[in-house]
């Protein structure tokens, strides 16, 4: 079984446990979460060409007409996600190639493919996404979905190379300086539960930054990057 195989349904089933109770005394877990989950095996088999049946919900775990025991539904589960996460290679860190070829694009290069003074966010994910493709690397744009609390998330770029997550924000206006910051701090939240490195490409269309480090210091840390390009 290949690596991206394994690091996509790794991360979808361990957003499926998350959401399914703990203990013996709750009111345990539906016949159609099960079948779900059949589902996903299914859909692994095909696309590996390997017998996963041994990690199917056994009907002695069967717990009434309408639900299987919770605790025996988790331990299948945890026993699928550990058998997929077994084989997967260290994850690259910060200091990666690939990971220093964004940051150091972004830096010296981004800038440079506008001509004239951007007007949106889109416009700036336009030039990025060309960018990264005259830099070959292997990313998907606005592919990737991430329910987190009542929301849903879009993360611009998706980087599954690195684990990581490219994300713009344009600054047009003063007042934008403290909207981008809540901004950030929320998509940190959901896009952490899927992805271990962070860079927000924060575009300033005017100076309205003045103070660069001042922004950046409560929002970055190991696995956050903020680059930020002036116009």
């Amino acid at each position: 079984m290949n690596q991206t195989i394994r690091k996509q349904y790794s991360k979808q089933l361990e957003y499926f446990q998350s959401q399914i109770p703990l203990g013996s005394q709750s009111a345990g877990v539906l016949i159609a979460t099960v079948e779900h989950y059949h589902q996903i095996i299914a859909e692994i088999e095909k696309q590996s060409g390997e017998d996963l049946s041994r990690f199917r919900i056994p009907d002695s775990v069967f717990r009434d007409r309408d639900t299987y025991m919770t605790n025996g539904f988790r331990d299948r589960l945890g026993s699928l996600i550990g058998y997929l996460k077994a084989d997967i290679e260290e994850e690259k860190e910060e200091g990666s190639s690939d990971t220093l070829k964004i940051i150091t694009g972004i830096q010296r290069t981004l800038r440079k493919l506008f001509r004239t003074k951007p007007n949106s966010e889109k416009a700036v994910q336009e030039k990025l996404e060309d960018l990264f493709n005259g830099q070959q690397l292997n990313f998907k744009r606005e592919q990737e979905h991430i329910p987190y609390s009542s929301k849903t998330y879009i993360p611009d770029f998706t980087f599954e190379d690195i684990n990581g997550v490219v994300e713009v924000k344009f600054c047009n206006n003063i007042e934008r300086e403290k909207e981008l910051i809540a901004e950030i701090n929320d998509d940190i939240q959901a896009y952490s539960t899927r992805y271990k490195n962070l860079i927000f490409v924060i575009y300033d269309g005017g100076g309205f930054i003045r103070d660069e480090e001042k922004f950046k210091q409560d929002i970055e840390s190991k696995s956050v990057v903020v680059e930020i390009v002036k116009h």
